[in-house]
């Protein structure tokens, strides 16, 4: 903008140094000057960043006479934010982890020292160091006021992203869009449910279908070798089919068959083929139970809106993804490392963010290009992730020393704390499946016993009848 004016040059200077719109942008005025009767114009500029401070330079004059004549080797319309000479610029923020986040830190004499940290401080200080500023972050109350200072220009920066919206933009402007605040939803990790049918877990259905048919097939061909073979022999040596279905299952749990079983070699031969099958059948139970008992599994997360929606009777809580991540880093960190929430793989909704700046802010092209330049080197994903690893080692070192301490102490730790979630004493709960089939066990024996008993005594009656 080329304004021509007929004023003092004392005037001159104190329009270009009060008014927004001569002292910070793209702007020159052309003064007529009073030089005896020959018109003359002195070209003037504003540069709000120099050496020597904020001064009004006087680029060049010029007259129908001798043209123009440059007293400096600047050019017309000069940049005014390549570089702030180390000038202080203003900023408003307030903390909001992990974009932004003050840490006050007491000094050896007992002075308070204000700490920034977080990627968006990060990223304004190396904007500042490009640029040649010293950052000052002005007190503010609350978030209307951060964006309040914006809209009066006393702020140059609320270097604190905004999600953006048009209702906001009548208000003040933002910088180049740099950020995609995603709302995600975070949960508990499934935790495991055991139930009675623990036990029955290692196997498929299938397989405990076809481990039953071949247990009630099995006693089959043991009985008609066992026929066939007492036609020679003594009847006494035939086998009882309950008792040769009871030793065939006594097998699959390490017992041993009765001699009757194995008399012949047509028996033996079954019956060292049916324990090679009662071996490896037995051997892959115990090694599935195992490990599903040292590295059991989950039932699946929720990870979609769509699984969330349909899961029923849970509960999430959703905020910008970075500020999850850092929180759950930050707060339910275990001391092995590991945590007892996630966030869903999916995001509710993009947020598009930036930083809020007031309305024509002649320095926003600069300000987009060094934010274009910290993204592009990727520095804004590493700063994130490095907040977010520190935030996590630093949780699990404390967890652990307070674990340290507690052993030292000869204290036990409580396992029902979400700490100490790695160290959980087994419950009845825990044990349902073999106490329950303990107890099943039990009552069959009991009534196998009673029935036994009453049928030997009707028996004796008769006899005695």
């Amino acid at each position: 903008m080329l304004v021509v004016t007929r004023m003092s040059l004392l005037q001159v200077k104190i329009l270009m140094q009060q008014q927004w719109t001569y002292s910070m942008m793209a702007a020159m005025l052309l003064n007529l000057e009073d030089n005896l009767g020959e018109i003359r114009y002195g070209i003037y500029s504003h540069l709000p960043y120099t050496t020597s401070g904020a001064r009004v330079v006087r680029l060049a004059s010029w007259s129908p006479k001798t043209g123009f004549t440059f007293f400096t080797r600047m050019m017309f319309f000069p940049p005014k934010f390549t570089n702030f000479y180390r000038s202080q610029v203003n900023v408003t923020a307030l903390p909001f982890p992990p974009y932004w986040n003050t840490i006050e830190e007491k000094g050896a004499n007992g002075t308070t020292h204000t700490k920034y940290t977080g990627t968006d401080y990060l990223m304004i200080e190396s904007i500042a160091k490009a640029l040649n500023f010293t950052l000052y972050v002005l007190p503010t109350a609350n978030w209307d006021e951060v964006t309040l200072r914006v809209a009066e220009r006393k702020s140059f920066i609320a270097t604190i992203i905004y999600a953006v919206f048009p209702k906001r933009l009548e208000q003040y402007d933002y910088s180049y869009m740099f950020e995609y605040a995603f709302h995600a939803f975070t949960m508990a990790r499934p935790a495991l449910k055991p139930q009675w049918q623990s036990l029955y877990y290692p196997y498929t259905d299938g397989v405990w279908l076809f481990i039953l048919v071949v247990v009630l097939i099995m006693p089959v061909p043991f009985i008609l070798i066992s026929r066939e073979g007492s036609i020679v022999k003594d009847e006494r040596n035939r086998v009882n089919a309950g008792s040769l279905l009871q030793d065939i299952i006594g097998t699959l749990f390490g017992q041993g068959m009765s001699d009757k079983a194995s008399q012949s070699h047509s028996s033996r031969l079954l019956f060292a083929s049916w324990l090679v099958f009662a071996f490896i059948v037995g051997t892959a139970y115990r090694g599935n139970l195992t490990a599903s008992l040292t590295a059991p599994k989950y039932p699946a997360r929720v990870e979609t809106l769509e699984q969330l929606v349909t899961a029923g009777a849970r509960q999430a809580h959703m905020e910008a993804r970075r500020y999850l991540e850092l929180i759950i880093a930050e707060k339910f960190t275990k001391a092995d490392g590991t945590t007892s929430l996630y966030i869903g793989r999916e995001s509710v909704f993009p947020g598009l963010s930036a930083w809020p700046i007031p309305h024509d802010a002649p320095y926003k092209d600069t300000l987009n290009r060094a934010i274009m330049a910290v993204l592009e080197g990727g520095l804004y994903e590493k700063w994130s992730r490095d907040l977010v690893n520190e935030a996590r080692q630093e949780s699990s070192k404390k967890k652990r020393e307070i674990l340290e301490q507690q052993m030292e102490q000869g204290v036990l730790p409580d396992t029902n704390s979400q700490d100490n979630s790695d160290i959980t004493a087994l419950t009845v709960i825990h044990m349902q499946g073999p106490l329950l089939l303990l107890l099943l066990g039990l009552v069959f024996a009991s009534l196998s016993f009673v029935v036994e008993y009453l049928l030997t005594y009707c028996q004796r009656k008769d006899n005695r009848a």
